[in-house]
């Protein structure tokens, strides 16, 4: 019942919700929309008209699928806490965690209604079907916006600063892990082969 009340308010009162969320994190919550998050996702691939899919269920990996959905939202978590300790925040980590998870509400209970009405939709009506989604997700950057401002008590300006160095903070993370995932994955192959020759030698 709570749950859902936080869900009512956070989409149609999301000051109040915020406030709601600084008197007490909840992770349980938090837990269940980003799972929901991925579920979501994973069923708007298979109920999507056809003609108006960005990806057949046939052609999807849904392991990168739920990566995709889950990477930008933790990187945001980690960035917009980070960015908000040094300019004198107020948010702590697990608020920024629970709140991002409530940011995605529209997306999470949005999503699979238009992907239900898309099949009475053509390729004719595909800019109506792209609108709906762009409706979706800015109403989802609006929360994380007013996310980041209600947390912090920022004003609208330090609010808008914050977001975009944010968005920069997350690429350079995303362009790190790369750098590291390619640099181990070079060091592994080459330990491998040393060992593979070191093998053939023993056994020669």
């Amino acid at each position: 019942m709570r749950f859902a009340q936080n869900v009512l308010v956070m989409l149609f009162f999301p000051t109040e919700g915020y406030f709601r969320l600084k008197k007490g994190v909840n992770y349980i919550e938090a837990f269940i929309l980003y799972a929901l998050v991925c579920i979501v996702r994973i069923a708007q691939i298979f109920i999507t008209h056809y003609p108006l899919a960005s990806i057949l269920p046939r052609e999807a990996n849904f392991y990168l699928e739920i990566v995709r959905m889950l990477l930008p939202l933790i990187s945001w978590v980690i960035a917009c806490y980070a960015l908000t300790t040094i300019m004198n925040g107020e948010s702590h980590i697990g608020e920024v965690f629970v709140a991002t998870a409530y940011s995605m509400l529209p997306y999470i209970i949005l999503t699979i209604p238009v992907s239900i009405l898309s099949h009475v939709m053509s390729t004719t009506d595909a800019g109506l079907y792209t609108f709906l989604q762009e409706v979706i997700w800015a109403w989802v950057l609006i929360l994380f916006f007013m996310q980041v401002r209600d947390l912090n008590d920022y004003s609208f300006i330090d609010t808008l600063k914050i977001c975009i160095l944010a968005l920069f903070s997350m690429l350079i993370l995303w362009a790190v892990g790369g750098l590291f995932y390619v640099l181990t994955r070079n060091i592994y192959e080459f330990l491998l082969q040393i060992f593979m020759e070191i093998k053939i030698l023993t056994l020669s």
